[in-house]
């Protein structure tokens, strides 16, 4: 895959440590039961 030198730098390093990665995709994953509980 061809990048450009900008979206390489953007999307070849990882910006988080793998303990914050996962809290933010379990605050992802939740985030459609919160809404619907909340709706209730």
């Amino acid at each position: 895959m061809n990048l450009s030198p900008a979206l390489k730098k953007a999307y070849t390093k990882d910006q988080l440590s793998a303990r914050e990665a996962q809290r933010l995709a379990e605050f992802i994953a939740w985030g459609p039961v919160v809404f619907q509980a909340s709706r209730l």
